[in-house]
Order: structure tokens, then sequence, then C-alpha cells
């Protein structure tokens, strides 16, 4: 029997998730999927939902297998293969931002301490990401 789970993974996760950079931030990021992923072997599809133009409400749905590079271990495959998640969705959302909509704090729980590959740089096309100087009022709280 084929079945199919469907998972939203774009909210800030207080729990223990894993960071991983969105739009150049550091951004909790629920673990869970790509757990259930690899424990499983099954393979995860990003589904980038847009609305079509017109009165009539319409979309067309395209699916995208996410690749990683495995690394034969657990916690850094998760790493990865969220990672890649939020990369597919960092594209879909910079291809078309009025399609997404954004209504919460993305950024909300921090790192203790920034993590390898860490970026400071601003990415000037995310909406409501924090500024270089929000960053480092934060860092200094």
């Amino acid at each position: 029997d084929s079945r199919v789970v469907a998972l939203i993974a774009d909210q800030n996760f207080t729990g223990e998730g894993v960071f991983v950079d969105f739009f150049g931030f550091p951004a909790s990021t629920v673990r869970g999927p790509g757990v259930l992923a690899i424990r499983t072997g099954v393979p995860v599809l990003f589904a980038d939902p847009r609305r079509l133009p017109g009165s009539k409400v319409r979309y067309r749905v395209r699916f995208s297998p996410i690749v990683y590079e495995s690394a034969d271990d657990l916690e850094e495959d998760v790493r990865r293969l969220t990672r890649a998640y939020v990369a597919s969705l960092e594209e879909v959302i910079r291809e078309s931002p009025e399609q997404y909509f954004w209504f919460h704090k993305r950024w909300k729980t921090r790192p203790e301490v920034r993590e390898p590959g860490w970026s400071a740089q601003v990415a000037q096309e995310a909406p409501g990401a924090p500024s270089q100087a929000e960053h480092a009022q934060r860092d200094a709280d």
C-alpha cells in the first residue's frame, strides 16, 4: 500500500529543533520530518502550491524531490535534509513572494552559539528577516 504523509515545516520550532540557515539567518526548524524520512527510507517531496491568476480560485501544485548527500550519521543527515528542504522553500518564496503567507516570527528561537556555516549576511529579499543591528542587539542581550 502506498500512502502519503504531508508535513508543513516552515514555522519557528521552540523544542529541540535543528538550526539551519533560512535567508541567511539560523532558524530553529522541526527535525521530525527528517528523522521520519531517514529512519523509514521514504523519499521526501517538496510541494509548491501556486494560486493561478483569475477570479476563480485554482492552484497548481509542483512536487520535487528533496535531495541531499548522506553522511551516514542520523543527526548530520537530519541537518542536511532539513537544509535542503529550507533551500527549496527559499527558492519558491524568492520566485513568488506574494504567494507566501508569512505571519509569524521565524527567527524567534535563537541558537546558543553560532553554528559552523552561520551566515551574517542579510538576505534583502527575505520578508521579515532580522536586520544585522537586530541580530547584534539579540547577541548582546
